[in-house]
């Protein structure tokens, strides 16, 4: 029969609303409720905790990168010095090449490390934004774990994060009858743990 009902109303869809029925039509039995996952998730000390962190190396990140556009910047005091220098008139015309020829050695120099800089510093960046996914991964993955065993305590039989949007932006629950929404005693039950 319960396949029957599935094919009758459309496969997944027909699955959703017997669930749906089914959560609506036990509702004695049924505790739902409803919690903005990004708001305790932002609560949690270890999540300020991991975000300082990466704030931190990315701030040591950023002064290490303006101590090598400060040898960029060195390079070009030099290349602007031997610019000044060929367009004397008091040298020669050897001398002018010379110069000329250091200016050129000077500004591919000045290329090289300009583009290892820029390639570090991306490369660098990347590393530290998967580093912060991987650490934010571990943190969501155990506050799941935590908000499961917080419903299982309290007998709630279905929790709604209400922080999420669908494909188009929407809030994926718009509205859920006689739900309780726990998101401020999950962050009570967390800074309790501490």
């Amino acid at each position: 029969m319960l396949s029957k009902k599935i094919q009758e109303y459309g496969g997944v869809i027909g699955l959703f609303f017997l669930m749906v029925i089914s959560v609506q039509g036990d509702s004695s039995t049924s505790k739902v409720a409803l919690v903005q996952f990004q708001k305790v998730f932002q609560s949690l000390p270890v999540t300020e905790a991991a975000q300082n962190q990466i704030r931190n190396e990315r701030s040591k990140l950023q002064k290490d990168d303006a101590k090598n556009v400060d040898a960029i910047l060195a390079v070009d005091k030099v290349i602007n010095e031997l610019l000044v220098r060929q367009q004397s008139e008091a040298i020669s015309e050897e001398e002018r090449k010379k110069l000329h020829a250091e200016f050129l050695n000077q500004f591919r120099l000045r290329q090289e490390k300009d583009a290892a800089r820029k390639q570090a510093l991306e490369r660098l960046n990347l590393q530290l934004n998967d580093k912060m996914m991987a650490r934010m991964k571990t943190i969501l993955a155990k506050l799941h774990q935590q908000v499961q065993q917080f419903a299982k305590e309290e007998g709630y039989t279905l929790v709604f994060d209400t922080s999420g949007l669908n494909t188009s932006h929407v809030p994926s629950v718009l509205y859920v009858k006689g739900a309780t929404d726990i998101t401020e005693d999950l962050i009570l039950h967390f800074k309790a743990q501490k």
